[in-house]
């Protein structure tokens, strides 16, 4: 599919993460920008919140990038799945994977994403948090065996691609797709809108 311009882009852009999801939910918006993954701990600490680790992760991915890119607006996300206050990461094994998926599913789990931008040189650091509702329909362990040994479910926090395979498990959501993704993009052209950072593509010419 051809990347229609929609933007004129005010400045540089540097994605911090290597998710292939978020590098393709950013291209597809037309914009230029060049990916530089952050080398972190990101360990939770025991009596952090969903949120508040989303957040930190989501800061600090953007604080290791952004000082390199002082000319440029580093935008740094993280996702999280979480139910009852656990927070659900990508699975270690298959064993892992059918753990969690068996605990999500006939459940509605929340997918939490927080991003940061950072643009050192304009003295702008800002961020926001998105949340999408998902509920799970039910499933029998059988099926559930069987998904995870397409391999699908194994490099994605909660064990599942709402936008591959996986997307069979979700009955409903209430919130923004592209978040359960990884990046919720209506918002973050928003924010990159109104912090100058884009403008729309004149055609007037």
């Amino acid at each position: 599919m051809q990347h229609v311009k929609l933007y004129q882009q005010q400045c540089s852009l540097v994605l911090a993460s290597a998710s292939p999801r978020r590098k393709q939910l950013l291209g597809e918006l037309g914009l230029q920008f060049q990916c530089c993954p952050a080398s972190i701990d990101e360990t939770k600490i025991p009596t952090e919140s969903p949120l508040e680790y989303v957040q930190r992760m989501a800061q600090e991915k953007g604080e290791a990038v952004a000082r390199h890119f002082p000319e440029s607006c580093t935008i740094s996300a993280d996702t999280v799945v979480t139910l009852d206050g656990v927070v659900y990461g990508k699975p270690a094994n298959q064993t892992e994977a059918l753990e969690i998926l068996l605990e999500l599913t006939n459940n509605t789990h929340k997918v939490m994403t927080a991003v940061h931008l950072q643009w050192p040189h304009r003295n702008l650091f800002t961020g926001f948090i998105a949340e999408t509702d998902v509920t799970f329909g039910h499933y029998s362990p059988l099926v559930l065996q069987k998904y995870i040994e397409s391999g699908d479910p194994m490099d994605k926090a909660g064990a599942y691609g709402i936008q591959t395979l996986g997307g069979f498990l979700v009955k409903e959501i209430s919130g923004s797709y592209t978040n359960v993704v990884g990046l919720p993009v209506a918002r973050l052209v928003e924010t990159l809108e109104q912090c100058g950072c884009i403008t729309p593509e004149d055609t007037s010419s």
